[in-house]
């Protein structure tokens, strides 16, 4: 099989839940990207590779297969794979527990998404450091992050993710103290939520 017949064929088991699959083909697609030195399509495979591994909850394999994308993509100046996989990074310590750690890979990543103006990057990754916050305790961080990821969501026209967005802010009030739900009424008045 060719390398994009490969990765089609990953990808195409990725998204109907056979991961062990997906991992297999992603593997192969690898050695292939390797023995052509095709560094770019590497990074995306070993970016795809992390994400499956995850979903296997092997999270440690995902995060070595996901730094090593990153180091390529630094390497390679690919600025969109360096975001996205600090973001993977990320979410790789979060599922560790480790979220204060996850925090700082998110926020290195927004940069990057901002100065490529992705906004559905953005938004994303602001929901995973408002997850990340609630976790730790900090409302008013969680808060701050959703009400940006909701106002990226809407802006982009992406309704089901604004929903999930509004949803976690709404948890995220309901824990709050009173001094946070003051804030929300003036957010709501501001019209930036519900």
């Amino acid at each position: 099989m060719k390398l994009e017949e490969l990765l089609t064929a990953a990808r195409s088991e990725f998204s109907s839940g056979s991961y062990e699959e997906a991992r297999r083909k992603y593997v192969e697609a690898s050695k292939i990207a390797e023995k052509e030195n095709d560094k770019r399509m590497l990074c995306i495979i070993l970016g795809e590779t992390g994400l499956t591994l995850s979903k296997l909850g092997k999270v440690r394999e995902a995060l070595n297969a996901n730094e090593h994308a990153y180091k390529i993509a630094v390497e390679e100046k690919l600025k969109y794979s360096q975001a996205a996989l600090l973001s993977n990074i990320g979410l790789n310590h979060a599922e560790q527990g480790m979220l204060e750690m996850a925090m700082s890979y998110y926020n290195r990543s927004l940069p990057l998404f901002k100065e490529m103006k992705h906004h559905s990057a953005l938004a994303w990754t602001k929901y995973l450091i408002a997850s990340a916050a609630i976790d730790l305790g900090n409302q008013a961080t969680a808060i701050d992050a959703l009400l940006e990821s909701i106002a990226a969501y809407r802006k982009i026209g992406n309704e089901e993710k604004e929903k999930m967005a509004v949803k976690k802010l709404a948890n995220a009030y309901f824990d709050s103290d009173v001094e946070t739900l003051t804030d929300m009424h003036i957010h709501q008045e501001a019209g930036l939520c519900w």
